[in-house]
């Protein structure tokens, strides 16, 4: 029998005040487009909630249907507690979106300008040039919608600039073509090519 679906502040009051285990309460129930209450959790940036969960048997690496993890939405969101706590968890930061061209949180930080949750991923280890299955890296990501806090953190902390995708295109390009020309500027400065 699949447990009805609770709301994350029904579930981590369960989980918090130990009832968990005298309600029956899944930490994994999809609440709604197969989100889980972890997922809910890191878009809320609740690092608390999210060891509660995670300790009452949560999947640290669960996929809504859209193909996000929650790190990849703690990321998206900067949330850089929520990220702390997942990767503290387990999360895997390589995991990729195969809905979003492969996609990883560390994607999803550069693409929404996230920076505190770069600077966790990368301190966390993960590649600054880690490709998704374009060949984008996250300095690429943050021309598309013009991060320029975010590429400069990223080209602070030595990302390959002339790394070309798929397609042969380097950053310098793709912050050209989008017409951000604070991110072109400090791409160039920093020795990027077109």
């Amino acid at each position: 029998m699949r447990t009805p679906p609770l709301t994350i502040v029904a579930l981590a009051v369960a989980l918090l005040t130990g009832c968990a285990g005298e309600t029956d309460v899944d930490p994994n129930a999809d609440l709604g487009g197969g989100a889980t209450a972890l997922h809910r959790a890191a878009a809320s940036d609740q690092a608390e909630t999210i060891v509660s969960l995670l300790d009452a048997g949560a999947h640290v690496d669960a996929r809504a249907d859209n193909g996000q993890t929650p790190l990849m939405i703690a990321a998206s969101l900067d949330n850089e507690d929520a990220v702390l706590a997942l990767l503290d968890g387990g999360a895997d930061p390589l995991i990729s979106n195969p809905k979003l061209e492969g996609m990883t949180a560390l994607h999803y930080a550069a693409w929404q300008g996230g920076t505190d949750a770069l600077a966790v991923l990368l301190d966390a280890g993960v590649d600054i040039d880690l490709v998704d299955g374009r060949e984008t890296t996250a300095i690429m990501y943050t021309t598309f919608l013009g991060q320029p806090e975010a590429a400069a953190l990223l080209i602070a902390r030595g990302c390959d600039l002339n790394h070309r995708d798929n397609d042969g295109m380097t950053a310098l390009f793709w912050a050209r073509y989008h017409e951000f020309p604070e991110i072109a500027e400090a791409i160039e400065n920093a020795g990027g090519v077109e």
